[in-house]
């Protein structure tokens, strides 16, 4: 309906400019087409282009009757025209301002300003450029009478990142593996000999109170009890001097960057109790 009402009033300014060869000039011809393609612009969703027409059949020069409804179709489209306002940042996040845009592939903005910049309503692609980093892309959907909608861009999100440091190793080296095997073992090691000393110990005192009291006719039972503990004692002795000597073997032969070879520990009984040999 409003597009017939501009339809006919075009016509009426037609008719009105070409009334007289001295009123039908090429100025009022050209101030009633752009009045009536604002309007079927406007219709089309594009504003921008819109305005461009209606501000030129609002000139002083073009007729009265024009000029005053142009002046109409910019209020309604100062009214309608969605607006939008850029926001980019660095790596830090700090404000950008040396940044490009394009919108659906043609250029839109060439540097980022505070003003909200007028766009048409429905949907559009966004690029935003910044020096050598990759373009990054944004999908909107504008309405209209949307003032003011805020596009952010980021583009620390798209920088490379930084580069491990690796410490230098001189020719000739190699790093050393870690050293927490060889402690754990050797924690054990010295453990298992702690607790061969205190069983040892309490055994040698009931070898000892067994002579003195009922020596040799003492019960078969404490007999055996007493010497399971000094045969525990002995064990658990030989058992953390092989933890230890393999916790030592563990620490100088750790990795370095080359398979060590094969270490081979055997524990080996002795009169006095047990023997580590490699």
């Amino acid at each position: 309906m409003r597009l017939l009402e501009t339809s006919l009033a075009a016509a009426m300014v037609l008719m009105a400019t070409g009334a007289g060869t001295a009123q039908a000039d090429e100025t009022g011809k050209a101030c009633a087409a752009s009045f009536e393609k604002s309007q079927y612009l406007m219709k089309d969703g594009k504003f921008r282009a819109a305005q461009v027409d209606a501000l030129s059949c609002s000139a002083d020069s073009c007729p009265t009757f024009v000029r005053e409804a142009c002046q109409k179709v910019l209020a309604d489209i100062d009214s309608g025209q969605p607006t939008v306002v850029f926001a980019a940042q660095d790596a830090s996040g700090a404000d950008l301002v040396d940044v490009r845009v394009e919108l659906d592939g043609q250029p839109f903005v060439a540097r980022l300003s505070a003003e909200a910049v007028p766009i048409d309503p429905g949907a559009h692609t966004l690029r935003l450029f910044h020096g050598d980093e990759p373009p990054i892309d944004q999908q909107v959907l504008v309405r209209v009478g949307e003032k003011n909608r805020l596009v952010r861009a980021t583009f620390w999100a798209r920088s490379k990142p930084p580069t491990p440091i690796v410490p230098d190793v001189p020719a000739g080296q190699t790093t050393r593996g870690p050293v927490w095997p060889a402690i754990v073992v050797g924690v054990g090691g010295l453990a298992s000999i702690g607790v061969s000393i205190g069983v040892g110990v309490s055994a040698k005192s009931d070898v000892d109170h067994l002579r003195d009291t009922c020596a040799p006719h003492c019960a078969s039972s404490t007999v055996s009890d007493v010497n399971t503990r000094v045969v525990a004692s002995d064990v658990l002795l030989g058992v953390g001097v092989v933890a230890v000597g393999v916790a030592a073997a563990m620490y100088l032969l750790r990795s370095d960057g080359h398979e060590a070879p094969p270490v081979a520990l055997h524990l080996t009984p002795t009169p006095s109790g047990f023997a580590l040999a490699f």
